[in-house]
């Protein structure tokens, strides 16, 4: 239970919905309960006297009402958006396969229809982190931050180019995207783990996938200190290229396979939201 239902009047809303509720699909009913759960810890507390809750409880509207207009909404369990999500993940990677022989023109094309996976996943309804501002902002941020760091180290190895070769910058730079990508990756998956909007066991395959990723990344810099940088480069596009594409096709097929209601999920019960 999220800190929030322990307010009598929250509780007693919350009530009022399940009980409503019970005419939606199993599945939208546990996003929809998800959403509002989210929304009510975030804009009220155990103590916030009687008067604030009521109008937060106001604002957001009686239950029935939502109810109806999800049920003109969302006619059936299927989940559109994560078709999409999906379908863009797989296409950054075929983007990526035609690009490599073809060329873009110094324009970040796989990056682009990666992000723009990454952003119908996370801010589209329904939202993979319920859109909850940190795990929402997180993966947003990976979007923008893997095109931006594309573009960046672009302009960075041109620069080496032109002053003889000193690639310590572009080292550096390597260095920074690949914290930042981690940061924001590792942020994004906790929270899709803790929001549950994803159900059992697909929630934790972010998770695994960035657990395999950042060991052929530490493995990498292990080459590094034991056999120099050339090892680093063969090793890194080599294996650290193909974990990222099989990541990225793997995370792209699960969204479609969730989207189409294909692959099964555990719980039978609503989703909570996460306390933090």
């Amino acid at each position: 239970m999220i800190a929030s239902e322990d307010h009598p009047l929250v509780r007693a809303w919350l009530r009022r919905f399940d009980a409503s509720a019970v005419r939606l699909p199993e599945v939208r009913r546990a996003e929809l309960r998800a959403e509002v759960a989210a929304h009510l810890h975030e804009a009220t507390s155990p103590d916030m006297p009687d008067g604030a809750v009521r109008d937060v409880l106001d604002e957001l509207g009686e239950p029935a009402a939502i109810v109806r207009e999800e049920s003109a909404e969302v006619p059936s369990t299927r989940r559109v958006p994560w078709i999409v999500g999906g379908a863009l993940l797989i296409l950054s990677v075929v983007v990526q396969g035609v690009t490599q022989y073809s060329g873009t023109g110094g324009v970040p094309l796989r990056e682009l229809v990666w992000a723009a996976g990454l952003l119908v996943l996370a801010l589209a309804r329904p939202s993979v982190t319920a859109r909850r501002p940190l795990g929402t902002g997180a993966i947003v941020g990976l979007a923008i931050w893997s095109v931006a760091s594309t573009i960046v180290g672009g302009i960075i190895a041109r620069s080496v180019a032109g002053v003889g070769g000193d690639t310590a910058g572009l080292v550096t730079w390597g260095y920074v995207d690949s914290a930042g990508l981690f940061v924001l990756a590792l942020i994004a998956v906790v929270q899709i783990s803790r929001v549950e909007a994803v159900r059992r066991p697909w929630r934790w395959v972010p998770a695994w996938v960035l657990g395999v990723v950042t060991a052929v990344w530490l493995l990498d810099l292990l080459v590094g200190a034991l056999a120099g940088p050339a090892a680093v480069g063969y090793f890194g596009v080599g294996l650290g290229g193909l974990v990222m594409t099989g990541g990225t096709l793997v995370l792209g097929i699960v969204a479609i396979g969730l989207g189409a209601g294909v692959l099964r999920q555990q719980g039978g019960t609503p989703p909570a939201a996460d306390d933090a």
